[in-house]
């Protein structure tokens, strides 16, 4: 009954680095296109080794295969067999591996078709896989078993906006960042065929241990922490083995065998993975149905296939069970994209709340600034209408009456005393101009020092910000590494090393702001005090013309009340230029920070295009599962059903019909193969 059983077992299953030649088998005449022999044939034949064999499959596959995007987006479960998969053009994961392995087969070449764990474009470091989402083949090449992803090799997806759906958006005046649904575009990459195994495992893992082509298997917790305990793992714990005895002893079994031989093992790497449990109980279940239907004695079969239907029943028990796993990781998903937008909004909130304090910073300074520039300029004006102490006017042009005071009079007493005070507050004051040209000079370099060192903290942030931007565009978020790293060093820069920096420069403009105004303000003091001196001597002169040590001081304020004036002329122009370079270097920081703005600006628009699309991704992944979970247990309803009647015709006096039935069953078997 060894061919009863195969057919049995075709009518109830179910769909489960070298230098790569890019030009040969990329072409191939329709008349073989749509049939898997004939095309491998027509590929290969002309080749000599099963390197270049497999090469030529692996061109035309990632060449004139599609991805079948519209299924997978509206969770159409498709198992695809190879001549379908030609007639139509495109296909998924397990139709492309399918492909290569039966095409493979057919030339000689040892290949076996893997199913496993992909980390997609929405995985992060951390989650857990519960059941394969991938596909790809091993075929044994020069004694060594190689990885071919067929799939990653013809493409990839992409939410890029069509040209027709740009032109809409240019009429509708709205731009358009991404396309609403996903579409494939075929682009060849030789990577995927042969890599290096250890590489390869970065994103791609076996879901049976046995074939990672290792000499120690990476436990499922290891690949699903990230890409550094991965790299650890291979440098530190495991070698490549890519040729073992056990290998070729699984690949000779067919699919029904090795189901049977690696559900155990499969199951213990990962335990989340209850339906390869269901497979085995299925496949042990066939086989009983097969013993039933053989056995002569009517009870017997009949006890044999209760057995074979309870088991049955235990694996639609089994399929119930994944079915609320299934439920329970869908609700876990959905909270964990919605925490990483609420992660992202508070980051943007946090840097958009301090770019506005920025530039309302900046925004004041910038009319406090213009403010001073008015009043210097309104200064200046006055300033200049002032007249000059005359040099060549002298004191001695004035006339001191003929009844003379004597030097003790108390009132010329009192006008020697003024002069000499007010020459006490001269000194003093020119004391403190000096020391506080000194403190500007001083405030200035180190408010050019402290611009310079923001200004590169201002170049780092907006390379930063760049790259978590164009990663958020690839749909990266707040888990995944492309956003975590340059995220980590913006805080540290922008919240840390930029503010402490700009507030130092703050601080040291207001200071400068302040220093200026207090030196012109004493300038002007200082005028006035020679002004007033001026004008004492004067009357004093009137009175006496004796005491030439004081009247003295009168020429000699002369040439300093000149020098005060040009320094007060001075300070106005050197504050009002200072001021004006200010406003320019204001201008450029609300510009700095403005384009922060845009950037979290752009970030929003990605990452809130990134949350519709994991929402919808993790809605159609649960629909798919449950998809495939419901055909499952139809399946398992329908075997149960057609053992049944299978059962009774056997044991039923029609044996003619029988005979017929069973003719049908391995017709329908060959045309399956």
């Amino acid at each position: 009954m060894k061919n009863l059983l195969t057919v049995l077992l075709m009518f109830f299953s179910f769909a489960a680095h070298a230098q790569i030649d890019t030009t040969i088998g990329t072409k191939a005449p329709k008349k073989v296109s749509k049939n898997y022999k004939l095309l491998a044939h027509y590929i290969c034949d002309s080749l000599d080794t099963d390197y270049q064999k497999a090469n030529g499959i692996y061109n035309w596959v990632t060449h004139n295969i599609a991805y079948d995007v519209k299924s997978i987006y509206h969770s159409k479960l498709r198992t695809d067999k190879p001549n379908v998969v030609l007639k139509r053009g495109k296909t998924i994961c397990g139709g492309y591996s399918d492909l290569v392995t039966a095409m493979c087969k057919e030339v000689g070449i040892r290949a076996q078709t893997i199913i496993g764990y992909y980390k997609d474009w929405k995985f992060d470091e951390g989650d857990k896989f519960f059941i394969p989402n991938h596909a790809w083949n091993a075929v044994l090449i020069d004694n060594k078993w190689e990885y071919i992803d067929a799939t990653a090799g013809a493409g990839y997806t992409s939410l890029a906006p069509t040209w027709f759906q740009r032109l809409k958006g240019k009429i509708n005046k709205k731009k358009l960042y991404t396309a609403k649904k996903p579409t494939f575009v075929q682009e060849y990459d030789p990577e995927t065929f042969l890599p290096n195994v250890e590489d390869f495992r970065i994103e791609r893992l076996s879901a049976d241990p046995l074939w990672q082509l290792s000499d120690t298997s990476m436990p499922l917790k290891v690949f699903e922490t990230g890409e550094g305990s991965i790299i650890a793992f291979n440098e530190m714990q495991s070698e490549p083995q890519q040729f073992s005895v056990a290998l070729s002893e699984v690949n000779k079994l067919d699919w029904d065998e090795q189901v049977m031989e690696s559900a155990n093992r499969t199951y213990d790497f990962n335990t989340r993975y209850t339906t390869m449990l269901a497979r085995k109980k299925y496949v042990d279940a066939i086989y009983k149905i097969s013993d039933a239907i053989a056995q002569p004695n009517k009870a017997k079969g009949r006890a044999i296939l209760n057995t074979a239907k309870k088991e049955l029943d235990e694996t639609k028990e089994i399929q119930l069970d994944q079915k609320k796993t299934i439920a329970k990781e869908a609700t876990f998903l959905k909270q964990k994209n919605k925490a990483k937008t609420k992660s992202f909004k508070e980051y943007k909130q946090q840097l958009d709340k301090d770019n506005k304090a920025k530039n309302s910073l900046f925004s004041t300074r910038t009319k406090q600034a213009k403010t001073a520039i008015a009043q210097v300029q309104k200064k200046k004006v006055a300033l200049k209408k002032k007249k000059l102490p005359n040099s060549v006017k002298s004191i001695t042009n004035i006339k001191t009456g003929s009844q003379q005071k004597d030097e003790t009079d108390l009132a010329l007493k009192k006008l020697e005393d003024s002069v000499q005070s007010r020459n006490v507050q001269l000194a003093m004051q020119e004391a403190t101009y000096k020391k506080s040209m000194e403190t500007i000079a001083y405030l200035a370099e180190a408010n050019k020092n402290f611009i310079n060192e923001a200004a590169d903290y201002y170049n780092e942030t907006d390379s930063l910000l760049y790259t978590e931007t164009t990663a958020r565009y690839e749909m990266h978020d707040d888990r995944d590494r492309e956003v975590i790293t340059p995220q980590a060093k913006i805080k540290e820069l922008r919240f840390g090393l930029l503010n402490a920096t700009l507030d130092d420069f703050v601080t040291s403009y207001d200071s400068l702001n302040k220093e200026y105004k207090a030196t012109i303000k004493l300038l002007a003091a200082q005028e006035q005090l020679y002004k007033t001196n001026f004008k004492t001597l004067e009357q004093y002169k009137r009175q006496n013309d004796d005491n030439k040590e004081l009247l003295g001081f009168y020429n000699q304020h002369i040439l300093e009340a000149q020098e005060v004036r040009e320094n007060h002329l001075a300070a106005l122009n050197d504050y009002s230029e200072s001021m004006k370079a200010h406003l320019d270097l204001f201008a450029q920081l609300k510009k700095a920070h403005d384009r922060e703005l845009k950037f979290t600006e752009l970030m929003s628009l990605a990452e809130n295009k990134r949350n519709e699309l994991e929402a919808k991704k993790i809605k159609k992944d649960e629909e798919w599962l449950k998809a495939a979970n419901k055909k499952t247990k139809q399946m398992l309803t329908q075997t149960k059903k057609e053992a049944s009647r299978l059962f009774q015709l056997r044991h039923s006096s029609k044996k003619k019909k029988w005979q017929k039935e069973l003719k049908k069953l391995e017709a329908r078997a060959k045309a399956e193969e």
